[in-house]
């Protein structure tokens, strides 16, 4: 979700509460009416949001998917909460299965993990690898991880690294879904 929905109503409440009159205020100055542009028959919707970077169905909408992929699994790894992870993955996606279920099953027992987030520090060019799907190189960066496995364990430390990842990307159903994910050797 986006902030302008909000800002839009924040804006419309604010507006409401300064134009409200109390009893001892004086008689309201109205200017004169201007004549104004005529009105179209179609108004625009201002709650009407702009499709995210991700959600186009293009060669930078498809790194863009990449990057916001990345930002829903660092948020699964804090929360444990994979939802939105496993929604943007594909089913058939190996990988992405074995991510998520490793996320469940440490949260499940008792445990946690802690890193600043893997980041996309550099992208390839999208190949287009047919019906709709586009293979992507990627130049990820991989923080220290600090996970605790269940209630009782201890804590391990995961080194931080440096990776090329594949990523394969589907379009599918109206946005891109991450279908295959790989190290490049």
């Amino acid at each position: 979700m986006t902030l302008r929905p909000l800002a839009a109503a924040v804006a419309l409440t604010s507006a409401l509460t300064l134009s409200a009159c109390s009893s001892d205020d004086p008689d309201p100055v109205v200017a004169d009416p201007t004549p104004s542009a005529p009105s179209s028959s179609v108004d625009p919707t201002p709650t009407e949001e702009m499709a995210e970077p991700w959600e186009e169905k293009t060669d930078a909408g498809a790194v863009a998917f990449v990057d916001h992929w990345l930002d829903l699994l660092n948020e699964a790894e804090l929360s444990g909460d994979t939802g939105d992870l496993r929604e943007a993955s594909g089913k058939g996606c190996v990988a992405c299965v074995s991510i998520s279920s490793s996320i469940d099953d440490t949260y499940g027992a008792g445990g946690w993990m802690k890193s600043t987030g893997w980041q996309l520090t550099e992208a390839g060019a999208p190949s287009d690898i047919g019906k709709n799907r586009l293979a992507i190189a990627a130049n990820i960066d991989i923080p220290q991880q600090s996970v605790k496995s269940s209630s009782t364990s201890s804590i391990d430390r995961n080194k931080a690294s440096q990776n090329t990842l594949s990523f394969e990307v589907t379009w599918s159903g109206g946005a891109w879904r991450l279908t295959s994910l790989e190290t490049v050797a």
